[in-house]
């Protein structure tokens, strides 16, 4: 009887919300949103007509027009990463992103989430950021897996780990980086380095909250531990929340800095790939720091 009620309490393995979503998408054939649904359906118990995967098939070669692998992509394939362990990718101070195209901005079917997100956190989301995505293509570079530390920073040297630096300036931290021969990494660098090509990629971490964290605001050590891009980038969703440049065809006005990421104690809205916070050029806090990027050295 005790296991029949326990058996009774379980919820579906299947939420309806994305049942619904799936279906809905293939009677509007709309391809975004089936290529969406699809990745977060195949990790439950959904059962997949030879049809349905015949659509998904059809529209990830609309989307994606070639798939590539680590080695070497061209710079007009789209990165999409599939891969199940982190392993394939050694932690290293400097991690290469690919050239490519890479989505930036909302996908239309996240965007729910970000606004029950942000009202329970008591913000609002500008209604242009909400909205704002676009595919842009970016040569390859090199990210920092992890935030630039206090020792670093004083010493004006990397290779030091530690504590991340926080309560500096948009300017001291783009100086830092200048002086290291890199500079502050741009939005869409910073969304790319996050999302790995997979444009529905919820959060710097992957699709969802973690589980030992549902119903939960701050939840530091379990937060941390999940936060690895599916490239090996560490952090960018925990620790320090990061200034990052404006991307050419995304700017802000005169006198404001971008933040991207959340701290560990961040409401979790801030934790969203897409997520964006506009801030005077001279705003300090102890929960924001910095990462370098660097071009790629030809062999």
């Amino acid at each position: 009887m005790t296991f029949l009620l326990i058996y009774l309490m379980i919820p579906s393995t299947i939420p309806q919300f994305l049942a619904d979503g799936w279906r809905n998408s293939l009677t509007k054939n709309d391809c975004s949103s089936i290529v969406f649904y699809f990745g977060r359906l195949k990790k439950t118990k959904y059962s997949f007509s030879k049809e349905d995967l015949s659509r998904v098939n059809t529209c990830v070669h609309k989307l994606f027009p070639l798939k590539i692998t680590l080695k070497n992509p061209p710079i007009y394939q789209a990165n999409i990463f599939k891969l199940n362990t982190y392993s394939l990718i050694p932690e290293s101070k400097l991690i290469t992103i690919p050239s490519g195209l890479y989505y930036m901005g909302f996908v239309p079917n996240l965007r729910p989430l970000a606004v029950r997100l942000a009202k329970k956190a008591g913000i609002k989301i500008d209604k242009k950021d909400l909205h704002f995505s676009q595919w842009g293509r970016l040569s390859s570079f090199r990210i920092m897996s992890r935030e630039v530390s206090v020792d670093e920073f004083r010493s004006g040297k990397l290779g030091k780990n530690g504590k991340p630096v926080s309560n500096i300036s948009f300017k001291e931290a783009s100086d830092f980086c200048k002086r290291v021969n890199g500079q502050l990494p741009d939005e869409h660098q910073f969304e790319a380095a996050a999302s790995g090509g997979e444009y529905f990629r919820a959060f710097t971490w992957g699709e969802s909250i973690p589980v030992a964290c549902e119903g939960k605001n701050i939840c530091i050590k379990e937060r941390e531990d999940s936060d690895t891009s599916v490239m090996g980038v560490r952090f960018l969703g925990t620790g320090v929340s990061e200034f990052v440049r404006p991307t050419f065809f995304r700017s802000v006005p005169t006198g404001k800095v971008i933040i991207k990421g959340g701290s560990s104690k961040d409401p979790w809205v801030y934790g969203l790939t897409a997520f964006r916070r506009i801030v005077d050029s001279t705003f300090k806090s102890g929960d924001t720091g910095f990462r370098c990027v660097f071009p790629v050295r030809n062999k």
